[in-house]
């Protein structure tokens, strides 16, 4: 991203700013064989959280970590439901 920035013209300091998550609160969890792919996010529409689920279902091999809590978790929830993927709820850092 750095780099692209720079090839655009963008001239002031560019500092990258990681937003991790300690993974060692979460639940332990057996050895997967496929990908994770993980997200968090404020469970919202405008974070297109929709677009993900229904990625999962032409992705073999994977399962989707969502961690993060908001008033559309009930509904994506049940549009998950059969799918390989897990709320965690909301994660404090």
């Amino acid at each position: 991203v750095k780099e692209y920035l720079i090839q655009e013209g963008v001239t002031n300091s560019i500092e990258m700013v990681y937003n991790g998550v300690d993974f060692s609160k979460l639940p332990e969890k057996k050895a997967h064989q496929g990908k994770i792919i993980g997200t968090t996010a404020h469970l919202e529409e405008r974070k297109g959280l929709t677009y993900l689920i229904e990625a999962v279902r032409q992705v073999k091999d994977a399962e989707v970590w969502i961690l993060g809590d908001g008033p559309d978790r009930a509904k994506l929830e049940e549009q998950a439901k059969g799918l390989p993927i897990k709320f965690f709820g909301f994660v404090s850092d």
